[in-house]
Order: C-alpha cells, then structure tokens, then sequence
C-alpha cells in the first residue's frame, strides 16, 4: 500500500511522517471537540534520501506487514484472552474472579507484544520512505486524483 506523507520531524536517522489531509468545517470542528491531533509516526529511510521536516514523500507499507500489525492487535489479545480461560477452567480452577482476572491480566499484557517487538529492535512493522515528492508532482498526483479513498493523496 503506497501513500503520501510530509515528513513532520527528523531525529538523526528516525523520520516521523503525518498524513496529508485538509479538512472541511464540519470534520474540522468536530476534530478541535474531541482533540483529535494529526497522529504522527515513525518510518524507515533504507534508501537515504535527504529529507527535510515539511517535504512530501511517498512511503510503502507490505499489504503483509498490516496484516501482522492488526493480528498483534486486535486477534492476539482475544485469543490470549479465550485460551487462558479455557486452560484455566481445564485445570480445575474454581473461582470464576480468579480466572477472568487472571485472563484479563494475560489478555492486557499481550497488548503489549507490539511495542515489545519495537524494544527489542524489531522494525519491520514499519513503513518504508521509498521515494521524495516535489511540490509540483504532489499538484499534479493531486489533479489526477479521482478520489478514490485509496491514499491519501486525493484528500
């Protein structure tokens, strides 16, 4: 999945990137309500480009790598949560508070997998920059555009 961001801040060899998005009122105002902030977020640059905090680019994310990424979230806990239920029922526990503390606990602690794999080193969960956008090609990726909710680059 390819899509366009600006890089918003440069930390040695870290680029963090947010998403490029003009609002409408309506969504605007309803952004300032809640608090929402533009969410920014780390990106590999394995290619070195020269890349400057305001610069558009193009980043890559493996249609395989959102897969892991939203099983670690969202399915691991769940079944973290079913197993240790049923292997504790299994055991012969008793106290029903026990095991859905001690499933709760598990379940919360497996929501922790992903930033564990990030501690350790493990950076393949993130978006690669694979090429600089100039002002112009950005005009022009945006003039072609169709809207297709795709990217974010129509937006």
């Amino acid at each position: 999945m390819h899509n366009i961001a600006i890089v918003n801040r440069v930390e040695g060899n870290n680029f963090f990137l947010v998403h490029i998005k003009d609002y409408d009122k309506k969504e605007k105002t309803e952004r300032d309500f809640w608090k929402i902030k533009n969410q920014e977020f780390q990106s590999l640059n394995p290619e070195n480009l020269n890349l400057l905090e305001g610069e558009a680019v193009e980043y890559y994310i493996p249609e395989g790598k959102t897969i892991v990424a939203s099983f670690t979230i969202l399915i691991l806990p769940l079944i973290t949560f079913l197993l240790s239920f049923g292997i504790l029922k299994l055991i012969g526990l008793e106290s029903e508070k026990l095991i859905s503390l001690i499933s709760i606990s598990l379940m919360l602690a497996s929501f922790s997998f992903n930033k564990l794999l990030k501690k350790i080193g493990i950076k393949e969960t993130l978006p690669v920059i694979t090429k600089k956008i100039t002002k112009d090609n950005l005009k022009v990726i945006q003039s072609e555009c169709k809207d297709c909710g795709s990217c974010t680059a129509c937006n």
